[in-house]
């Protein structure tokens, strides 16, 4: 009892366990493995005294195996106008761009990942023949939650430009300006993600790069979306996309701005068919399966024999026979009790002694015998 009185204090003054740190922000693990492929076109047309038509058309392919995420975008503008200026009545190209970005992530935890990328841009009336990045980070999700996602995102950029026209003048002084230049940059991203409700959503991201060479060269990209699902795989995409460079190519504009209406097909959703397929029906009853076969029935648990001493051996005719040792029957069941003997007669009582009357004991109703 003393052992067990100290054991039980010594329990209980332990103290209690340190909470172990958890991320929070995240329920449950998401389902992971995702597949999804969406197709975009979209255009304009205007007639009358602005004559004038635009092309847009695009892709986007989402990849995600376990920790491994796989990404690609590509968008192709293309539009030309009857410029009244000009004196002529023959279309000129307007719009005339194309951009791309592949990019890989790994998650080393579901709120940490380290990321790599590689994006091109083809657009010649921002005076670049082409425009090649390539990018080294790490990003954290501020939140990530089944409706909506905070992310933010650090790291290198090394962007090589290579200028159109070439050779490229200076307005200003008529002189030969290099014909490519090669800009290392500190890159900073934060997205978000909400879906509004089961039909409406919004994503906007906003990227700064800064020359770490020239502090003044700066470099702004803000994507902002809103879609809209329209049913059958259908949605309608409202994008607006601005492109601010603080020392932009010689002879251009620092901002361009652009405007448009998407209706996009989602041609591939693997997570969401998994989502919707019904569950797997029930295995029928089988007598051969193993699984579903009845159980059997517990064998009956053999009972003891009733046993009695058995009567003294030799010649001694003084006591009463011993019972006989009963075995139980085939059936398990306990057998029948043998009538019990008579005891002996009781001696006579003096007549001068006192005599204890015994209660009477209660009339006990017949036992019906079982079958």
């Amino acid at each position: 009892m003393l052992w067990t009185a100290l054991a039980s204090a010594s329990a209980t003054a332990q103290p209690a366990a340190i909470e172990q740190h958890t991320e929070h922000g995240l329920e449950k693990a998401p389902d992971l493995d995702e597949t999804r492929l969406d197709l975009s076109l979209g255009g304009s047309l205007n007639t009358g005294n602005t004559e004038s038509w635009q092309l847009n058309a695009g892709g986007t392919l989402r990849l995600t195996r376990g920790p491994s995420a796989l990404g690609a975008d590509a968008a192709f503008a293309y539009g030309q106008a009857d410029i009244k200026d000009d004196n002529t009545d023959a279309y000129q190209d307007t719009v005339r761009n194309f951009n791309s970005k592949l990019r890989y992530d790994f998650f080393f935890t579901q709120m940490d990942a380290v990321f790599a990328a590689l994006a091109f841009r083809w657009d010649q009336f921002a005076g670049l023949d082409s425009r090649v990045q390539g990018q080294l980070g790490y990003l954290r999700y501020l939140l990530r939650a089944d409706k909506h996602r905070l992310w933010g995102e650090v790291g290198y950029d090394q962007t090589r430009d290579n200028f159109d026209p070439d050779p490229l003048l200076d307005p200003e002084t008529g002189t030969v300006l290099p014909g490519e230049q090669v800009v290392h940059s500190a890159r900073g991203f934060l997205g978000y993600d909400n879906q509004l409700n089961e039909a409406l959503t919004y994503v906007g991201g906003l990227e700064a790069l800064l020359n770490v060479e020239q502090s003044e060269d700066l470099r702004l990209n803000f994507d902002n979306a809103l879609r809209s699902r329209i049913g059958g795989g259908f949605q309608l995409e409202v994008k607006f996309t601005l492109k601010f460079d603080n020392v932009p190519v010689a002879g251009t504009r620092s901002t361009d701005t652009a405007t448009l209406f998407t209706l996009i097909y989602r041609v591939i959703d693997e997570r969401e068919e998994k989502a919707k397929a019904p569950p797997c029906p029930a295995c029928p009853a089988c007598p051969a399966c193993p699984v579903n076969a009845p159980a059997p029935e517990p064998a009956p648990t053999p009972q003891a024999p009733v046993t009695t001493p058995a009567a003294p051996s030799g010649d001694d005719p003084g006591g009463p026979p011993g019972d006989a040792v009963v075995a139980p029957s085939s059936d398990g069941t306990a057998p029948a009790e043998p009538p019990s003997q008579a005891p002996p007669d009781t001696p006579e009582t003096p007549a001068n002694s006192p005599t204890e009357t015994a209660p009477a004991e209660p009339a006990t109703a017949p036992t019906a015998a079982p079958p």
